[in-house]
Parts: C-alpha cells; structure tokens; sequence
C-alpha cells in the first residue's frame, strides 16, 4: 500500500506538470 500511494503521488506530480507544460505550451502554439 506504501509503495501503491507514493507511485501514485509521482504519477500526480507527473500529470500535473504534464497538464502545466500543455497549458503553457497550447496558447503559444496557436498563437
């Protein structure tokens, strides 16, 4: 269950940088 819920924060952290980079990057591109 340790190992489940810290893979999970990573997988978190990781989706929400990918969500960031994606809504930095989408405006800059369509412009």
């Amino acid at each position: 269950p340790i190992t489940r819920a810290v893979a999970g924060l990573l997988d978190n952290q990781l989706d929400v940088a990918g969500a960031m980079k994606s809504l930095l990057t989408r405006p800059l591109k369509e412009e």
